[in-house]
């Protein structure tokens, strides 16, 4: 069997959402954040891509999990290779080769959106309830994960995206 092509553009986009966060620029991480979102939701789809072959459809099984369990703390590599029909250490392979991350790091990545999207839209919800939607086992554990991914800390991150919804909203 030919072993497929890594995706080529999602490491692209994963760099300059590093950049993006040094330098704080809310408008475009989200622009980014909603590429992102898409090239992996075009990737577990199927839909044709506009550069190299269909992905494989383990990967695209494996994505899907993911983001149907995403608030699952328990989820792991080997539910996640279950679900897509392979084992741990091919899926890990596919998967790194396809998207040029290894599943832990998507799935860590993933979260980190949506607790993003949770934090900046959904006032009502606390710390605690955004870590535990995003399958975080503890508030500690999901604001060191987001502080070192972001770069803000929670409460400072909702602080500036509301911030900046007001200031959108008075335009």
């Amino acid at each position: 069997m030919a072993r497929p092509k890594k995706d080529r553009v999602m490491p692209h986009l994963l760099r300059a959402q590093t950049a993006l966060r040094r330098e704080r620029d809310a408008y475009l991480a989200g622009l980014l954040d909603k590429a992102i979102t898409h090239r992996a939701a075009t990737l577990a789809s199927g839909q044709p891509r506009t550069s190299g072959p269909q992905p494989d459809k383990r990967v695209m099984k494996a994505i899907a999990f993911i983001h149907e369990n995403l608030a699952d703390r328990r989820m792991t590599l080997n539910s996640i290779a279950a679900a897509s029909g392979s084992s741990m250490f091919h899926l890990a392979r596919l998967f790194s080769a396809e998207i040029g991350l290894p599943p832990h790091t998507y799935v860590r990545q993933m979260r980190l959106q949506l607790a993003r999207e949770l934090l900046a839209h959904h006032q009502g919800m606390t710390i605690v309830d955004v870590a535990l939607a995003c399958g975080f086992a503890s508030q500690a554990h999901f604001s060191t994960a987001f502080t070192k991914g972001i770069g803000l800390s929670p409460g400072s991150f909702r602080k500036k995206a509301t911030a900046l919804a007001q200031r959108k909203a008075r335009r």
